[in-house]
């Protein structure tokens, strides 16, 4: 039995779900995320649904906890994925020194070409 009276009292959480709905069984190391504006990255420098394992990770509000049910907003995922697990945010331990969007540059970067091949 999963205590989930015990979360209400956490606001942000990392939820930890599985992509149901991606039928795509292939991975490249590369693809084109619309943000890019056609322009490719690596797969891990992406926020895509198509890879490796079916996993993924956000950050949700917890709104509430009722007859079993947990009912979360502002996260990125479909109606009724399931939810492996929810983690709390605590800042001090999740949130990084250094606060950025993700994106390297070549200024921070030493490599922006991965090796793989696609």
């Amino acid at each position: 039995m999963i205590p989930l009276k015990t979360i209400v009292c956490i606001i942000t959480d990392r939820i930890i779900y599985y992509f149901h709905m991606n039928t795509n069984k292939r991975c490249h190391s590369k693809v084109r995320p619309p943000r890019l504006d056609g322009q490719s990255c690596g797969l891990f420098a992406s926020r895509s649904p198509h890879r490796p394992n079916p996993l993924g990770l956000s950050l949700a509000k917890l709104d509430s906890v009722k007859d079993g049910l947990v009912f979360v907003s502002g996260i990125d995922i479909l109606d009724g994925t399931p939810i492996i697990d929810i983690k709390p945010y605590i800042k001090q331990y999740d949130s990084p020194d250094v606060s950025t969007d993700g994106q390297q540059t070549s200024e921070t970067c030493d490599s922006t070409e991965s090796e793989d091949q696609e």
